[in-house]
Parts: structure tokens; sequence; C-alpha cells
């Protein structure tokens, strides 16, 4: 973990806290420091849900939301190995 994308993430989440920065900054801020990446795989954005990506390719993200999402093989088996916890909110490291 990189400890300058982590000591931002935590002033931007402080930021936001105090109405100074967008909790959507803050998130990505903190998918960055982690190298991860944090979605709502149920919810698009329109629909209010989460999408924060860090180093994923323009191509993979359009492929996800216009192929994968009837079958999230990354999620499916982030789940079988213990990495991903399916719920509001879905964390992928």
């Amino acid at each position: 973990m990189d400890n300058t994308h982590l000591d931002r993430a935590i002033d931007a989440v402080y930021d936001a806290a105090l109405g100074d920065t967008s909790w959507d900054d803050a998130v990505r801020g903190l998918v960055r420091a982690h190298g991860a990446v944090l979605l709502t795989p149920m919810v698009t954005e329109a629909e209010g849900g989460l999408w924060a990506l860090h180093d994923v390719p323009q191509e993979i993200q359009r492929r996800y939301v216009y192929e994968y999402t009837t079958r999230n093989v990354w999620l499916e088996r982030g789940i079988a190995a213990g990495q991903a916890i399916l719920g509001e909110t879905s964390a992928l490291a």
C-alpha cells in the first residue's frame, strides 16, 4: 500500500465528513490507496450504486457493464476464495 495515497485518502475522508469534498472522491481515494475495486454489482451508479475503480482499463470496465453483469465471474470466484463478501457493496482486492 502506498502511504502517500493512504494519507491523501484519509484527508479526503475527513474533508468529506466536514462537507468540504465529495464522498465519491473520498471513496475513490481509499480504493486507490488499497489497489482495490469497490462496487455495487447489482445496483448501477444511476440507481445510486457505487463504482470506484483504480487502474482498471476502460475496455474492461465497458465489458463489465455490457457483458459480465449477467454472470460476474470475478465476484463468484472472489466469494468462493473468501476475498469478496456479497452485500450492499462488494470489495475486491
